[in-house]
């Protein structure tokens, strides 16, 4: 019986070394508030990584973006296992079930083992890093992959100027397509936008081609929008004809035949994909182009033109300032290309809060090497 008593103990007092242990490593670890559907990526990523056998963010050749979800998955998964693990065995304690105790206390050392090391060498910030604290991910040794390298946004660079243009005169005259591609040289309408039927199988509005006084104006309901309700409501974006080029002048007269308007529509998106494909190969592109390169062209011309923010995303149909740094760069853009002159949406893209706006800043001034300028707002 007092061997009996002796080994409860033992076990009694092998858990509350245990449940210390991981009290430490969960003070170590900030509690976040986080959307449903990310903690389910971290659960999903964290189960990657354990199936890896390890759980370091930076095993395999993660890039940048994929390390800090998996650093983000490590620190989130890491604290929620241990604080449900550490309450299954204080319950198990107080029912004195010492079996189920001792199996729990395996686990939880078998999962403190694996963590300790990564979580030392990835450490969770309370507050948000100073942009002096050097991420592992920057002191990995080796070559650094590139999320999305082979990406439209990055594939603009390597595209001649004038490619949008040459791809479209590559495109058959009697195709049912050329009208479409035309306009996607000239504004950044998503390829499900000039769809002729919606996803309810009722008619679709297409893009709105209208030419006025030298110039043409595109109208279009963002997708993802139902109708207009969310996001910017409708997009506008306004060509000057004389500098659009061919496409421009192609449609204008298009516009003029029917009496000062027309509107665009397809019946497959997928036939729009494959035109623009055939006709890429027939000059030689060697980068893979879709109607999504058109857009992503418009984004760095538009950033180029205006400059990134509200302009931009009223053309593109975004409702955050944010989404636009998703596409083309300005370094790949051009002043005014394809004719741009100005764009317009029924509402204004929401403004980032004051301590993103700092952030951005802060990280501005860090690539320049420079001081942070004071806020202007």
């Amino acid at each position: 019986m007092r061997r009996l008593l002796r080994g409860r103990q033992e076990i009694a007092m092998k858990a509350i070394t245990i449940l210390r242990r991981a009290a430490r490593i969960v003070a170590r670890i900030p509690e976040r508030k986080i959307a449903s559907n990310s903690q389910a990526v971290y659960e999903a990523t964290f189960e990657r990584m354990l199936a890896s056998g390890s759980l370091d963010p930076l095993a395999g050749s993660s890039s940048r973006d994929s390390y800090h979800v998996r650093r983000a998955a490590l620190h989130f998964v890491v604290r929620r296992r241990l604080i449900e693990l550490s309450g299954r065995i204080l319950k198990a304690g107080h029912r004195e079930d010492f079996p189920t105790l001792q199996a729990l206390l395996v686990d939880m050392v078998a999962l403190l083992d694996l963590v300790e090391g990564p979580l030392k060498a990835h450490p969770a910030f309370f507050s948000a890093p100073t942009f002096a604290t050097v991420s592992p991910w920057h002191l990995k040794e080796g070559a650094k992959p590139v999320r999305g390298a082979a990406s439209k946004r990055h594939s603009l660079g390597k595209l001649p100027h004038g490619w949008r243009e040459r791809v479209w005169e590559a495109v058959p005259a009697a195709s049912a397509y050329r009208d479409v591609v035309a306009a996607l040289c000239l504004c950044p309408a998503r390829p499900v936008e000039f769809a002729s039927t919606r996803d309810d199988g009722q008619p679709a509005l297409g893009v709105l081609v209208e030419n006025s006084e030298g110039y043409l104006a595109f109208t279009t309901t963002p997708a993802k929008s139902h109708g207009g309700k969310y996001g910017s409501g409708e997009s506008t974006v306004t060509v000057a004809i004389a500098e659009g080029g061919a496409p421009a002048e192609h449609l204008a007269k298009l516009c003029d035949a029917a009496g000062g308007a027309i509107r665009l529509k397809i019946d497959s998106t997928d036939a729009l994909r494959k035109a623009i494909s055939r006709a890429a190969k027939r000059i030689g592109l060697k980068v893979l182009i879709s109607p999504y390169s058109f857009r992503a062209q418009w984004v760095s011309d538009a950033k180029s033109t205006f400059g990134a923010g509200d302009a931009v995303a009223a053309g593109a149909g975004h409702i955050s300032l944010r989404s636009q740094s998703n596409y083309g760069r300005v370094e790949h853009g051009r002043r005014g290309g394809g004719g741009l002159v100005s764009t317009h949406a029924r509402r204004r893209a929401k403004q980032p809060t004051r301590p993103i706006r700092e952030r951005l800043d802060e990280l501005k001034a860090s690539r320049l090497g420079s001081v942070a300028p004071a806020p202007t707002w």
